[in-house]
Order: structure tokens, then sequence, then C-alpha cells
């Protein structure tokens, strides 16, 4: 039990995950994109931005985005804290959805939990900059090679949002420079 105690966050977005997705799997088969169109997503207004995290393309979608929250999830949760970890998630869903809205043309959507995974990696980079100058173990490096894997996929994979990817990576740098440096959190490490 306290297993569940310490990560419940990632429990929790684990399961509205793995809940949303075999519902839509269900009814719509692997290709659950056609499930919501992008008008019928923009439709809903600002829930949108909050339900599309929970949306996936395929189950190759589902699956690469919970393999790297499972990776990331449980550790930076961890190392920030609950209230931290959960305040990271709801900031780069909004922000990294809002930047697809605002920069993409208004009938592109955004689905998956993409943002939040690159947040993960901005803040856990951010987190781990003293590992650099103490040269401790090669986490850090894990978390860099994890990221530049990452962007290539993005790169050159197709139908992938580079724009949503690049924000929730921007939103995770700032929200840990802010924890780090301006609130002088604690290192977790």
């Amino acid at each position: 039990m306290k297993f569940l105690h310490t990560y419940i966050v990632s429990f929790v977005f684990l399961f509205l995950n793995l809940s949303m997705f075999t519902t839509e799997y269900i009814k719509y088969g692997n290709n659950v994109i056609n499930s919501l169109s992008p008008y019928e997503l923009i439709s809903l207004g600002g829930k949108y931005i909050f339900i599309s995290v929970f949306v996936h393309g395929s189950a190759i979608h589902f699956l690469s985005n919970m393999f790297m929250f499972c990776i990331l999830g449980f550790q930076l949760e961890k190392k920030i804290g609950h209230l931290k970890f959960i305040t990271l998630i709801i900031l780069s869903v909004f922000f990294s959805e809002l930047s697809v809205l605002v920069i993409s043309q208004q009938n592109v959507v955004s689905v998956g939990a993409s943002g939040v995974i690159y947040a993960l990696l901005g803040s856990y980079m951010l987190l781990d900059l003293d590992k650099i100058r103490k040269k401790c173990d090669n986490e850090f490096y894990l978390i860099v090679l994890i990221f530049l894997i990452s962007l290539l996929y993005t790169i050159y994979g197709d139908g992938i949002s580079l724009i949503a990817h690049l924000s929730g990576f921007i939103v995770g740098a700032i929200f840990m420079f802010f924890s780090k440096i301006i609130l002088n959190m604690e290192d977790y490490n």
C-alpha cells in the first residue's frame, strides 16, 4: 500500500489513460483517433484541452506514451512530491494543448500524453543539472539520451505534434526552474 501512496498521482494518471483508451479501443478498434474528429474535440471548448491527454491515436501511441510516463513519472513524482507533480501535469496539458490551438490551424488538434512526457523530460533534466557538476551517476545522461531519441522521433515521425512536444518540454523546464531556483526547492536526488 505504501507503494501506491508514494506514486498516487502517477497511478491515477495511468488509470485515467487506460480507462479512456480501453473504452475508445473497444468502441472504435485500433484507429481510435477516428472516434473524435478535430471538429468534435474543438467543439468541446476548454474541456478539449483536458480530455485530449487521455485520447490516443492508436495502441502503439498509447503504449509508447504510457511506457515513457512509467520511466519518468514515478521517479519524478517521488523526487518532487505529489503536489508539484500534479501541478506540472496540469500545466503541461494546458499549455501544450493551448499552444497547438494557438499556433496551428484551427482544425488541427493534438491527442495523447506526449506534452506531459516532454514536460517530465524537461523537468527531470533541469532537476538533475547538479549531477553534471558533481559528475555523479549516469541517470542524467540516460534522461538526455531518452530526450534526444524522442526528439528525433518527433521530428521525423508522421503525424506527430512538434508544437505540443516542444511546448511541453519548455513548460517542464520553466516549472522546474521556478520550483528549484526561485522557490529554492530542495534537491531531492
